[in-house]
C-alpha cells in the first residue's frame, strides 16, 4: 500500500519490533484485487474480532494491541440503584406498580428520570393488545418508538446534539472533498458522506462527531448482508470521525489515545455498540464491537433491557469523556487565545 509507505511518523511499532501498518500492507499486497476494494484495511481500520486478519499477528502482538484499547467505563452504581426497584417485576401490573411509586426529577437524577423513562414506555408497548415488540415492524418505527427514548433520552442531559433521519456523515464528507479546487462537470461535483439513521455531534456549525447509528428493521443474525454492509459502513465512519477528533486535540498525544468514536447498529430489537480507537494521529485506528444485547418482547424478558441500558450509559460515558477533553483542548483565557493567534494556529 502506497499510503503505509509514506506514514512512517504515524505507525504503531510493537514490542516485537513489528510496525502495525507494515503488516496491515502485507496483507492487503496478498489480498485479491476484489476484496481489497471493499476491505476495512484499505482504510487503515482493524477489527481485531475478523479471524481471517488476526493470523497474521502473533498471539503477544495480538494482546498487545487487545490491551491498548480504552477499557469501556465501569458500570454507572446509579444507574444499578434506579434500577433495583424493577428487579422483581414478574408482571405488567407488578411494573405499574413500580412505576406508581417511581418518582424522579430530570434536574436533579437525569439517569433515574431515564430509566423511569424507558420503563414508562416499555410498559406501553407490553400492554398494547396488537404486541408491537413480538411483530415485525418498520425501521422509523424503531427509531422513534424505542431507540429515541432508549439512547437519545440518556444522552439529552450532555451537551451535545442527536441528528436523526438521514444524517450526513461530516468528517466522511469533508475527506471526500479534501483535494476538491474545482466546480461544474460531473467529476468536480462536490461529493457527499455516509448517511446514517443519527449522528452524535457538537452544536458548532462546523460540528465536531462522536459517533453514529444505523437502524435496520430486522435482526437476521451478524451474518446478514445488511448487517455486514451496515457494519463496514459504520466503521469506516468512525474511522473518518475520529481523525476529525485527533485534529482537534492537534499534537497532544495523551488526549489523541484518550479520543474514542462509537458506533450503534440497531437491528430490530437488537443492540452492539461498536468502539473505534487509534494510538497515533494519522495511524491505523482499532474497532471493536461489544455484546449484542436485545431488547424484552414481553415483560417476563424484563431483565434484558437492564444489560443494554448498562451498556447505553457506558457509551454516554466514552462521549462525554471525549466531549471534555476536545473542550479542555481549546483556548480559554486571553493568554491562551493570545498564544495561539501568535503560533498562527
Amino acid at each position: 500500500m502506497d499510503l503505509v509507505s509514506s506514514m512512517e511518523d504515524q505507525k504503531w511499532l510493537l514490542s516485537s519490533g513489528r510496525y502495525v501498518e507494515d503488516v496491515i500492507s502485507d496483507i492487503c499486497d496478498h489480498m485479491p484485487l476484489q476484496n481489497f476494494k471493499t476491505h476495512l484495511l484499505r482504510s487503515l481500520v482493524l477489527d481485531l474480532s475478523d479471524s481471517a486478519i488476526v493470523g497474521w499477528f502473533t498471539p503477544a502482538e495480538l494482546q498487545e494491541m487487545q490491551l491498548a484499547f480504552p477499557p469501556l467505563p465501569p458500570p454507572d452504581k446509579v444507574l444499578i440503584d434506579s434500577l433495583t426497584p424493577f428487579f422483581e417485576v414478574k408482571t405488567t401490573q407488578d411494573l405499574n406498580k413500580v412505576l406508581q411509586n417511581f418518582r424522579s426529577c430530570i434536574f436533579t437524577a437525569p439517569t433515574a428520570f431515564w430509566a423511569e423513562s424507558v420503563h414508562r414506555a416499555l410498559l406501553s408497548l407490553f400492554t398494547f393488545p396488537v404486541m408491537p415488540l413480538c411483530a415485525s415492524q418498520l425501521e422509523a418505527w424503531y427509531s422513534s418508538s424505542i431507540w429515541a427514548s432508549v439512547i437519545d433520552f440518556s444522552l439529552g442531559n450532555l451537551p451535545i446534539r442527536i441528528i436523526r433521519h438521514e444524517a450526513v456523515c461530516r468528517a466522511s464528507s469533508l475527506l471526500l472533498n479534501k483535494t476538491r479546487v474545482q466546480t461544474g462537470g460531473p467529476a468536480n461535483r462536490q461529493k457527499i458522506g455516509r448517511r446514517f439513521d443519527a449522528i452524535i455531534c457538537t452544536h458548532a456549525d462546523n460540528y465536531l462527531e462522536f459517533g453514529a447509528i444505523e437502524v435496520a428493521k430486522s435482526d437476521n443474525g451478524p451474518g446478514s448482508t445488511k448487517f455486514i454492509q451496515d457494519g463496514k459502513k459504520l466503521r469506516i465512519a468512525l474511522r473518518d470521525m475520529i481523525m476529525r477528533l485527533h485534529d482537534a486535540v492537534g499534537d497532544d498525544h495523551g488526549a489523541v489515545k484518550k479520543m474514542q468514536t462509537v458506533g450503534v447498529l440497531n437491528a430490530g430489537l437488537t443492540f452492539q455498540m461498536v468502539r473505534c480507537w487509534g494510538r497515533n494521529r494519522g495511524g491505523v485506528v482499532l474497532v471493536k464491537s461489544e455484546r449484542r444485547e436485545e431488547l424484552p418482547r414481553v415483560v417476563g424478558e424484563l431483565r434484558k433491557v437492564w444489560s443494554l441500558m448498562r451498556t447505553v450509559i457506558q457509551m454516554k460515558d466514552i462521549v462525554d469523556e471525549v466531549r471534555k477533553i476536545v473542550e479542555e483542548g481549546e483556548p480559554k483565557t486571553k493568554e491562551e487565545i493570545a498564544a495561539q493567534l501568535l503560533r498562527g494556529d
